[in-house]
């Protein structure tokens, strides 16, 4: 099994592209794709296109707050391939959702506290 495919004493940059990914996939697991959590990007998807994807979705710290992200990846997917100047938008509108649910959820955190230290002083009154 050399890179020889077709046997006829030539190596060919086919043959040897074939060849080369052949070991390259040999010599890599799969799981060295970026994966985040909570995320199910399509399994039809390309890797490098899912990697980027990912990869945006959890710097913006998106991906432990926005639960279901399939129409993100919908959006996301359609503007990369159509219109991607227009990329950028949409990552500072998902960064602008998430800091706006992060400053609710420490906004609910305090209520919840300040509900927590005054509900005994008025349970003993």
């Amino acid at each position: 099994d050399g890179p020889d495919r077709d046997g006829d004493g030539l190596v060919t940059r086919q043959d040897f592209t074939v060849g080369m990914r052949k070991f390259l996939g040999s010599q890599q697991t799969k799981p060295s794709v970026y994966q985040s959590q909570g995320c199910v990007v399509p399994e039809d998807v390309d890797d490098e296109e899912r990697q980027h994807f990912l990869i945006m979705m959890d710097s913006l710290g998106a991906h432990s707050l926005l639960q279901d992200q399939s129409e993100i990846w919908k959006l996301w997917a359609e503007l990369r391939q159509n219109e991607p100047h227009l990329l950028g938008n949409l990552e500072e509108f998902v960064s602008k959702v998430t800091d706006q649910i992060r400053a609710a959820q420490r906004e609910k955190e305090t209520l919840e506290r300040t509900l927590q230290k005054w509900v005994p002083i008025y349970m003993t009154d």
